[in-house]
């Protein structure tokens, strides 16, 4: 086998090879100073031999390459990777150590599928594809030519990624990626457009180069986030999400509470402007455009916002970037707030104004309406509706089975229901039963 390509990539191939006994005819540098790897003399020139694997970890330098020279090229696959029988691997592709690719998995030509990297069932990689170190592409996933995707970066089933993309690492992709584009964060910011050029660039550049580009995407990232906003609520509540949404890079002016004895005081460094009053002038008066409400009760917070909606303000969703959400799912498009590490399955509706505290696990084909609250902790079963209002305690399961979560109603901490709750209802126990109804 010869190696086109005497660098450090070329040194894990080398490695590869004399792992399955493959013997290493020469390597190819078009590099006059670079001499031998490895004690292996490097030749100036390709002039024909073959079988060949382009040892280069640039996407757009291998397909260059590769359309150069056109036919004659071999695999390397390590014998710790897992690869199913029923998988194919394109011509040219290489797959390292502890690499795992699942039944009916498709690797296009001229790929590299690296250390660790779990490829599962019926994925299509298209040619020159990279997929880094310890990423995970769920079941059914399809990856464009020539896209990069990060050291543990996580793909979620069913989802497509465009061509000449790069997802950062790190990144959790739960819908689809268009062509051309850095896409990085668990919220999955779409931070510029890039070409193959530009990735060439950067999968040259080493470390120095990938932390200087992914520092003017932060830079972008925050300026494109980044909006005067005000959160309604200035109680720990409110404490926690000044601190998630500074992180995000969003601008909080100031807080609003209808407590006076807050007023003119500062929360966390952050002044209390006054109380929901203001609403009708802060636009004016400090340039607010948006409103954050992260307060527990359902029908004041649906309220409040309601009204900054009517007044003009934005009214965005907040999404922690560790949330997992499917692409299969609907979200609607104000005042949604969602925590860290909760799992959201496929096929879910969550409306309007619905609060998810952290580590909930919302299962498939569930519907959250308007004004809904899930506590931290709670498993939300398949295939239920919870109600307008209905507030969701600490750590409760809602069994797979109920149908709907009544209007308006309050299930205590680590209930287990098990039947249908009704409107206005307050249960609790193991399994629930109804305390009372409300007036």
């Amino acid at each position: 086998m010869y190696l086109y390509g005497a660098s450090g990539h070329a040194k894990v191939i080398i490695d590869i090879l004399k792992a399955v006994g493959e013997p290493i005819n020469g390597l190819i540098d078009d590099n006059p100073e670079v001499e031998q790897l490895q004690g292996i003399p490097v030749e100036h020139g390709y002039s024909g031999q073959t079988p060949l694997i382009i040892s280069i970890g640039s996407n757009f330098v291998r397909k260059k390459i590769a359309n150069k020279i056109g036919k004659g090229f071999g695999t390397a696959v390590h014998p710790s990777a897992i690869v199913s029988p029923t998988s194919r691997i394109g011509e040219g592709s290489v797959v390292m150590q502890g690499a795992i690719v699942q039944a009916e998995a498709n690797i296009g030509r001229h790929c590299i599928i690296n250390t660790g990297a779990s490829v599962d069932h019926e994925c299509k990689i298209d040619d020159y594809v990279h997929i880094s170190p310890h990423a995970t592409l769920c079941g059914n996933v399809s990856v464009g030519e020539g896209s990069w995707v990060g050291a543990g970066s996580t793909i979620v089933q069913g989802v497509t990624i465009g061509k000449w993309s790069v997802i950062g690492a790190g990144t959790i992709v739960a819908r689809n990626v268009p062509d051309g584009v850095l896409v990085v964060g668990d919220r999955m910011q779409r931070i510029r457009d890039i070409t193959p050029e530009m990735l060439n660039k950067l999968n040259r550049g080493g470390v120095d180069y990938l932390n200087e580009f992914l520092l003017s995407a932060n830079e972008c990232l925050k300026y494109t986030t980044a909006t005067r906003s005000v959160i309604i609520g200035a109680g720990t509540y409110g404490e926690v999400y000044l601190a998630y949404l500074q992180e995000a890079g969003i601008e909080i002016v100031g807080f609003l509470d209808d407590n006076k004895e807050l007023h003119g005081k500062f929360v966390k460094g952050v002044p209390v402007l006054g109380g929901t009053d203001l609403l009708e002038s802060l636009k004016e008066s400090y340039q607010i455009e948006a409103v954050y409400c992260p307060i527990g009760n359902n029908k004041l917070r649906v309220k409040v916002l309601s009204r900054a909606d009517k007044l003009g303000y934005a009214i965005p969703n907040f999404i922690h970037e560790s949330v997992l959400i499917s692409p299969n799912t609907k979200i609607g498009e104000k005042g949604v707030y969602i925590l860290p590490s909760t799992v959201i399955m496929p096929y879910t509706t969550i409306d309007n104004y619905v609060m998810i505290s952290m580590n909930a696990k919302i299962a498939h084909h569930s519907v959250l309406k308007e004004g809904t609250f899930i506590s931290t902790g709670v498993n939300f079963g398949a295939s239920i509706v919870a109600n307008k209002y209905s507030y969701i305690g600490i750590s409760a399961t809602i069994m797979t089975g109920v149908k709907t979560v009544g209007e308006d109603c309050l299930i205590g901490a680590g209930a287990v229901v098990i039947k249908d709750v009704p409107d206005k209802a307050v249960m609790a126990g193991v399994p629930a039963k109804v305390l009372r109804i409300k007036d």
